[in-house]
């Protein structure tokens, strides 16, 4: 159910060429499926303010923010499986969101009430809305709320049986590949269970992902409705307009037969690049065989050097499948200089197959998009029979990859450091896993083991920028709730009664960037009066530490109390608990303002997870 009761745009089926209709009316062998309601959204939505500060904020027919350029623009009297067909353009910061559940009913009822809905949003947004600014007008309302009635009505039908699959179809109409961010998350969320979460790239022309069932059931904790989140992961105005065209996207539940027969993947567009190559060793990165030459022995063959090199400065990562004694063979890399090219290595005496699989799940991406390169024939075979869309290589075709159309892509410098990223997550995985293993370990063990570093200095004009885009892009973690306008924050550094201070982050894994910010009135009882951070360090104890150093800061300078000002809302509610974990007092309220105060004058809390660098302590401001 795309939200086109606000979209009375509709398009003609000459958009899409033939061989892509014919692609969404393919019978895809499914029994069932679940109801879901899809929505534009923003990334850093934060409602309401955001309609009257933020700089992107447009308004729709219904009062609401438009993200995309026109909304779910459905294509008349076209349907994939008896569901419209739409076409979405993003804007900066635009995502989509869905509620759905993952009880599934047959395919003919579905379709029945998709038909229905899809007739009423029609009526709905040929209607006059007269709706305020953030607030829909009656008859999206009232299609909004019976499309949530419906799914919370299907995910309590306890007969209702599970999906096999969460399945996307998309045409991609562009000529450069599309990169998504998906979520699926417990309705109501819970803090203590991890999304699922996968990166998927869509290659021009039409495409069906699915993703299995199996692997999103761990992340659900047993809820029977879920959020989804799809983010293109626009930023910049120059990425606007990027056009997708969506079909069925939603749990599904596949015939039996058709599960059995594991029908071959549809073939994906022509000219996919390589993301990831997967060596093997013996005889194909090096000569000869060291579980019988031995260590030091074995010697690289001629041009794998330079084409691993040239592999990785197009952006290209490598990776490692052999048949070896892993200490071994991760020696002998080392010894040969090239240890550090390789992320995620698979060295055991396993199937290659399964290395291979393993290795395609930590990178997160398409198996088509993935080369393994290995001597022998019947190793290459084993990885087809598991893996048929990976692209297989003989160890005598290496000098020529470089020369290879599937290798030849952009070069640019995130290109040039996504080996990095990749390691970085290879090495935070590790950490975290150590801590999870040992004997009563717990979450502040694993934050001190990550050494998050934090600077606290003072802001001036030269950040004025990024200080209007943190205190209107965060929600969550912004304590007073206010959006100030560039002006505003311009005047706030300007005055000599207020310090104002800007947070950096970095841990062991890498950098966060700017993600804090704190205005604070000066005076014996010093108040801060904005404190704001970045949803990127949430639960990172990095507000802690921030408070925990301007108390000691300001008591240094004489001060008897530290007020924090902050204004709950349901959103920003869980930063509230750093008033209970550092002995703040409530100082006094009004409505759902309050001040939070801790005095000065005696033993003040301890920060010992984050490490503080807080150059304003050497020279305070007079």
């Amino acid at each position: 159910m795309f939200e086109t009761e606000v979209s009375p745009l509709r398009l003609t089926e000459d958009l899409l060429p033939p061989e892509v209709l014919a692609a969404f009316a393919r019978d895809r062998g499914f029994s069932h499926l679940a109801p879901i309601k899809w929505e534009e959204h923003c990334t850093e939505c934060a409602w309401p303010a955001c309609y009257t500060t933020c700089d992107l904020y447009s308004p729709r027919a219904d009062g609401n923010c438009r993200r995309t350029i026109d909304g779910f623009a459905a294509l008349a009297g076209v349907e994939a499986l008896g569901i419209p067909l739409v076409r979405v353009r993003f804007k900066r910061w635009a995502n989509l969101t869905a509620r759905s559940t993952v009880a599934v009913h047959p395919v003919d009822a579905v379709v029945a009430i998709e038909r229905r809905v899809a007739s009423a949003s029609g009526w709905a947004a040929r209607l006059p809305f007269g709706a305020a600014i953030g607030r829909p007008g009656l008859p999206a309302r009232a299609v909004r709320r019976w499309k949530d009635r419906l799914v919370a009505a299907s995910a309590h039908d306890d007969a209702a049986p599970e999906p096999t699959c969460l399945v996307l179809e998309v045409y991609n109409p562009g000529s450069a590949p599309v990169d998504l961010s998906l979520d699926v998350a417990p309705r109501p969320a819970d803090a203590r269970v991890v999304p699922f979460k996968r990166l998927i790239s869509l290659q021009p022309g039409f495409q069906r992902v699915r993703l299995p069932f199996d692997e999103i059931r761990p992340h659900l904790a047993g809820a029977r409705e879920v959020d989804l989140q799809i983010n293109p992961n626009i930023l910049t105005a120059a990425e606007e307009g990027l056009t997708l065209f969506l079909g069925l996207m939603g749990f599904a539940r596949e015939a039996a037969a058709t599960i059995e027969s594991a029908p071959a993947p549809v073939a994906m567009a022509a000219g996919k690049k390589v993301k990831v190559v997967i060596w093997d060793l013996d005889n194909t990165l090096w000569d000869g065989t060291l579980i019988e030459e031995g260590p030091g022995k074995v010697r690289l063959r001629p041009g794998i050097r330079e084409v691993i090199e040239a592999l990785d400065g197009r952006g290209i990562v490598n990776s490692v499948a052999s048949k070896n004694h892993a200490e071994d063979a991760l020696a002998e890399l080392e010894r040969l200089g090239l240890a550090e090219y390789f992320v995620f290595p698979e060295i055991s005496w396993g199937r290659k197959s399964e290395a291979v699989t393993r290795i395609i799940k930590a990178f997160n991406v398409g198996a088509d998009t993935v080369a393994f390169v290995d001597d022998q024939p019947f190793e290459r075979e084993e990885v087809r029979s598991a893996n048929p869309q990976v692209r297989l290589y003989r160890h005598d075709e290496v000098a020529g990859l470089l020369d290879r159309a599937e290798f030849d892509v952009p070069v640019t410098a995130e290109a040039r450091s996504r080996r990095g990223f990749y390691q970085n997550q290879a090495v935070r995985q590790q950490a975290m896993q150590q801590v999870l293993d040992q004997p009563g370990s717990d979450y502040l063990a694993f934050l001190k083991r990550s050494n998050i570093r934090i600077v606290i200095d003072r802001a001036g004009n030269d950040q004025l920028d990024r200080v209007h885009e943190l205190v209107q892009r965060t929600n969550q973690m912004n304590f007073s709730g206010h959006r100030y306008s560039k002006e505003d924050l311009r005047a706030m550094l300007a005055d000599d009664a207020l310090e104002c201070f800007l947070v950096d982050a970095e841990d062991d894994f890498g950098k966060y960037g700017t993600i804090g910010f704190a205005a604070v009135r000066r005076g014996p009882q010093p108040l801060v009066q904005d404190l704001a951070f970045s949803c990127r360090i949430q639960a990172k104890r990095v507000e802690h530490a921030v408070l925990v150093s301007l108390m000691a800061y300001y008591a240094a300078q004489g001060g008897t109390r530290l007020d924090v000002f902050y204004r709950g809302t349901e959103k920003n509610a869980p930063v509230a608990r750093v008033f209970d974990d550092l002995a703040y007092v409530e100082t006094s309220r009004e409505g759902a303002d309050v001040v939070y105060g801790h005095a000065l004058t005696g033993d003040l809390p301890v920060n010992e997870v984050i490490q503080v660098r807080f150059p304003a302590m050497l020279a305070p401001a007079k």
